[in-house]
């Protein structure tokens, strides 16, 4: 159990691995806060709602098990083996095993979930899905089993006399007194953070409310006031309308595009990441990307383009023929984009005012 752990102490303990572990994880908080203050609603898809959930519960069980063995490590000398930590979690306080267990699950499923979202857009992986899945599954029952097979081998090691005293040892009183207000002082700070982060997109909204608006017509003449500033995708969602986006407004998919039928000359240009999507899909110059569009002024307005339209009941047609035959039906990011568009959940018409 110990010969892997050489090799883990290897790398991660090095100076380059301890700077890209730690490194990783800063960025990826900082990143984590930042993408959810840029949200102009928390009005979104389930999947996007869960990922964002499970990535920000992620801290609050990985606070405690790095202050308790890296922290502990560095500050007091802890021996914080793969025999110790599996004493701790399997005979000491299970309770602490438990939520090692629900961190490990949560981290992977966040992972997973991201990974599907964004791979599912590629040519080929649909047909590598099941392949894939079946590995991500099995990868978690396999972590389960080995934790389970490692609990049963400690605590068979635990009746051998001494063996708590030599090899599954841990800091004194004083030392985990030390340690777990360390903790609480980082479970403190996480929560003020992400408090403050939310503080401060209700303060953007104010600022924004109080500004210059465009306005947004949808299929049936409803009408949305939005900041300017803001996506054409975001305003949707601050108002509750369901707009086709594939990607969750990452500029990846394309289903959210709209064709803008007056006023493009008011309306910025596109930014290269948005460029690089309406090259792929061959769009005209009045078609944008709703993820990306940003109205500053003028009196534009915006469609889905009738050719989308066209396109997408034929590739629906192939695919109800396809079903029909015994073969799958794959849905397409257009079809996506032109059943919202035929229910009413695309925008028509939108100015400033």
């Amino acid at each position: 159990m110990e010969a892997g752990r050489v090799w883990f102490l290897a790398v991660w303990r090095s100076p380059i691995g301890t700077a890209a572990l730690y490194g990783s994880l800063l960025t990826h908080a900082a990143l984590a806060f930042y993408s959810l203050y840029r949200q102009r609603s928390l009005r979104m898809p389930a999947w996007e709602a869960a990922q964002l959930i499970l990535g920000f519960t992620i801290p609050l069980f990985l606070i405690a098990h790095v202050v308790g063995t890296r922290f502990a490590y560095e500050w007091f000398g802890s021996v914080d083996s793969y025999s110790r930590a599996i004493y701790l979690y399997w005979v000491a306080v299970p309770a602490i095993g438990a939520k090692q267990a629900i961190l490990l699950t949560i981290a992977w499923t966040h992972g997973c979930v991201g990974l599907h979202y964004w791979l599912r857009l590629k040519s080929w992986y649909p047909k590598c899905f099941p392949l894939l899945f079946a590995v991500a599954f099995l990868v978690g029952v396999l972590r389960c089993l080995g934790f389970t097979q490692a609990g049963r081998e400690v605590s068979r090691l635990v009746q051998i006399p001494d063996w708590t005293e030599t090899e599954a040892y841990g800091p004194g009183r004083e030392q985990r007194a030390v340690i777990e207000r360390m903790r609480d002082m980082l479970w403190y700070g996480y929560a003020t953070l992400l408090v403050l982060v939310l503080a401060a997109r209700a303060v953007r909204c104010v600022i924004e409310s109080r500004g210059r608006t465009v306005r947004i017509t949808y299929p049936g003449g409803r009408e949305v006031a939005a900041p300017v500033g803001i996506t054409v995708l975001e305003a949707s969602r601050m108002a509750g309308i369901a707009h086709a986006s594939v990607c969750g407004g990452r500029g990846r998919c394309s289903t959210c595009r709209i064709r803008v039928i007056g006023g493009l000359e008011d309306l910025p240009p596109a930014a290269p990441a948005e460029q690089r999507v309406l090259d792929r899909i061959a769009a005209p110059p009045n078609v944008r990307l709703a993820c990306h569009l940003r109205p500053e002024g003028g009196c534009p307005c915006c469609r889905f383009s009738p050719r989308m339209r066209r396109r997408a009941r034929a590739r629906r047609s192939r695919g109800t023929r396809r079903a029909r035959s015994g073969r799958a039906r794959c849905c397409s990011p257009t079809s996506a984009a032109s059943r919202a568009s035929r229910r009413g959940n695309s925008p028509t018409t939108w100015c400033s005012s």
